[in-house]
């Protein structure tokens, strides 16, 4: 009998050094943003040692690491669809998971006043987490990134709003929409592509790389090889290099979708730890 319980005591000890145990929490809230009174649910997961600082009222201060979602998609696809909470605790980091409003392309549209999800994001939601939580207070303590329609947000709102975010990734990013004129909702926001082409290649992303010249923004881009998005990420990749522009580009086996997005976002939270290091 004793036999058999060290064996299982040995058992058990061998799982828990296989896999770690997280021990994150998870919270749900709604807010009107100040200046765009936008409304939506956010979630929002804080590491152990969050927790743990608050018990022992520590004055701590935490990264934060805001996650977009992609179009038709909302504020729960990120932790529905990842373990992505995992890294709250590997990293000490809190994750943020707004919502877009399903196809916002967290822009400020021209032709949409009520939606302004670039300010929405970068002050609306920054301003609220930094008043609710205890956290770095500088761009060095917040990165941004996203997968797809949120790969564009991530990098749009950084390199627009540098003095906020330290670092900004994009996974599958649609970074250059002109090749798809008519998709995924755009000429909601920009107008139809035929009349207003100056508009809509001022948002590429490669139209913008100006901006973070003699800059400190730290940016990583992934994609996978059988993504639709593979070319506009390659052209964004090499006009950066022209640019002397220091970045993080990846190419992995993979296609759009949630398998790639498990995978790659690890790389992009590593990316993020090493990066915004003390």
């Amino acid at each position: 009998m004793m036999k058999k319980l060290r064996q299982l005591f040995i058992a058990i000890s061998l799982m828990s050094l296989t896999f770690p145990l997280f021990a994150y929490q998870t919270y749900l809230h709604e807010f009107v943003g100040q200046t765009t009174k936008i409304r939506h649910p956010v979630a929002v997961v804080v590491p152990d040692a969050y927790l743990q600082a608050q018990q022992q009222k520590q004055a701590k201060a935490f990264k934060v690491v805001y996650l977009l979602h992609g179009y038709g998609g909302d504020y729960r696809n990120w932790f529905k669809a990842t373990d992505v909470e995992k890294y709250a605790d590997l990293y000490q980091f809190i994750l943020v998971a707004p919502d877009g409003n399903r196809n916002s392309w967290y822009i400020n549209s021209k032709l949409n006043p009520a939606s302004q999800y670039q300010s929405y994001i970068a002050k609306d939601l920054v301003t609220f987490i930094d008043d609710t939580y205890s956290t770095q207070r500088n761009d060095r303590g917040r990165a941004i990134t996203g997968l797809s329609m949120g790969g564009f947000g991530a990098l749009h709102i950084a390199i627009n709003n540098q003095m906020v975010f330290g670092a900004a990734g994009s996974t599958s990013g649609g970074v250059d929409f002109t090749p798809f004129p008519n998709n995924w909702d755009i000429n909601k926001h920009l107008g139809r592509y035929s009349s207003n082409q100056a508009s809509w290649h001022a948002m590429s992303i490669k139209n913008n790389l100006d901006k973070l010249q003699g800059r400190s923004l730290r940016v990583i881009i992934d994609v996978g090889v059988s993504d639709f998005f593979l070319q506009v990420n390659r052209q964004l990749h090499q006009a950066m290099l022209q640019a002397n522009l220091n970045h993080t580009y990846i190419e992995m086996p993979g296609k759009h979708n949630f398998a790639y997005w498990q995978k790659s976002i690890g790389y992009q939270m590593k990316f993020f730890a090493e990066e915004l290091k003390d």
